[in-house]
């Protein structure tokens, strides 16, 4: 895998792509990568602040704000999308999240549980939801931000494992429903990259040794510039980005 997005310029020209959660880490670099590589971009941030800085770093065409559990983010969304990236949609990349308390089910709180199901599985479904007409008028893709610990158990992973995995069910439930419309829907583990949420897993572990937030991100410009030509390959899996 190359390190830099220099290979990748031009790949994605005239996609019209929304990236949640764009504002830090791997958000951040999705939005850089995908301008460079000749995409109109959406981002979206928690704050109108954050929204604002991820415009203004990623040279994105338009914002949104809003926190991922508000159920007016959706429609706002895909208002956006039609306003900014007219008609609307090719990919939609669901890249925000949260992570929970590392530990076993035992000792899980239950309160956290379910506000970190209602982040990475309700809200995620919502944002779909708004989207999809978009999506299958465009025969676009979504992109639902999965992990390894989503696809197999992995001890002390907690909400956020189970998340993942609930997440992986609505992957295979929109191509099931929707695959035959022309929809691509891709499950995409980026594996472990530098961002506050590994850090936050990693606790006082030093991260610097894993994959730097841009590099993940020049995956997904490859990824996304493969669809077009491996269409009946990719509609319906669950892939590692470390593959792009």
């Amino acid at each position: 895998m190359t390190t830099t997005n220099d290979g990748n310029l031009g790949l994605l020209a005239g996609r019209r792509i929304a990236v949640t959660g764009a504002n830090r880490g791997l958000g951040a670099a999705l939005a850089k990568a995908f301008v460079e590589a000749g995409a109109d971009v959406l981002v979206h941030a928690r704050s109108a602040d954050a929204a604002a800085l991820s415009l203004s770093d990623s040279g994105a065409r338009g914002a949104v704000a809003g926190e991922l559990v508000d159920p007016r983010l959706g429609p706002e969304l895909a208002a956006k999308a039609r306003e900014v990236l007219a008609p609307g949609l090719d990919v939609l990349v669901l890249n925000a999240g949260i992570i929970s308390t590392m530990g076993k089910l035992e000792d899980a709180d239950m309160v956290e549980f379910r506000h970190v199901m209602e982040v990475n599985v309700d809200a995620q479904l919502r944002l779909f939801v708004a989207c999809l007409p978009q999506l299958l008028a465009s025969r676009g893709t979504v992109i639902w931000m999965s992990s390894g610990v989503g696809r197999f158990g992995v001890p002390g992973y907690g909400a956020y494992g189970v998340s993942k995995h609930a997440l992986e069910g609505l992957h295979r439930a929109a191509h099931a429903e929707y695959g035959a419309q022309g929809l691509v829907s891709l499950a995409v583990a980026p594996g472990m990259v530098q961002t506050d949420m590994l850090r936050a897993a990693r606790g006082t572990q030093d991260v610097s040794a894993f994959t730097p937030p841009p590099v993940a991100a020049a995956g997904f410009v490859r990824l996304l510039a493969a669809i077009n030509e491996r269409r009946d390959e990719l509609a319906g899996a669950s892939v590692d980005i470390d593959n792009f």
